[in-house]
C-alpha cells in the first residue's frame, strides 16, 4: 500500500498526531490515505472536508499487544502532502475505477473516488499491474 511521489511534492507538512493512547476509526490510516488537521491535529478526511487536505506520507496503525512499532507517525507527528503532485497512490475507495482524465473526490473513509463534493485532483494513468494510479494531486483551497 501507498504512495509513489513522481513529480512536485514540494509541500510536505508535519503535523502533531492524535495521542497513543487514541486509535479511533479516524485516527488511523495507510500511507496514501487522504488526512486532514483539526484542532492541529492530523485525522482521516471524508467527503465533506473543507480544511487542509492532503496524502499521508506514513501509515498509523493500533498498537497489538502494546506493541507501538506500527504506528508510523515519529514521535507523535505525522507528515502529509499538501502541495500539488504527480503521485502515484493505491489507496482507492473499493469497487471504484477511473479512466485517464477522471476528477478524483475523497470518500467518507479518506480514500480516493469517482464522486464527491471536492475535486482533489485528476486522473494521469490508470491502475497499473501493481494497482496504483497516477494522479496530479491538487487538493482544493477553502475561504
Amino acid at each position: 500500500m501507498g504512495l509513489k511521489i513522481k513529480l512536485g511534492a514540494r509541500i510536505i507538512e508535519n503535523m502533531e498526531a492524535p495521542a497513543t493512547t487514541d486509535y479511533g476509526a479516524t485516527k488511523v490510516w495507510e500511507v496514501g490515505d487522504v488526512l486532514t488537521i483539526t484542532s492541529t491535529k492530523l485525522v482521516k478526511a471524508t467527503d465533506s472536508t473543507t480544511a487542509t487536505m492532503g496524502l499521508a506520507m506514513e501509515r498509523r496503525a493500533e498498537p497489538v499487544n502494546g506493541d507501538t512499532s506500527m504506528d508510523g507517525t515519529y514521535h507523535g507527528y505525522g507528515s502529509i502532502l499538501t502541495g500539488e503532485a504527480v503521485v502515484l497512490v493505491d489507496r482507492i475507495a473499493s469497487g471504484i475505477s477511473f479512466d485517464e482524465n477522471d476528477a478524483i473526490y475523497v470518500d467518507a473513509n479518506g480514500q480516493l473516488t469517482d464522486t464527491g463534493t471536492y475535486i482533489v485532483g485528476c486522473v494521469r494513468k490508470v491502475e497499473d499491474a501493481d494497482g496504483y494510479v497516477e494522479i496530479f494531486w491538487k487538493p482544493p483551497i477553502h475561504s
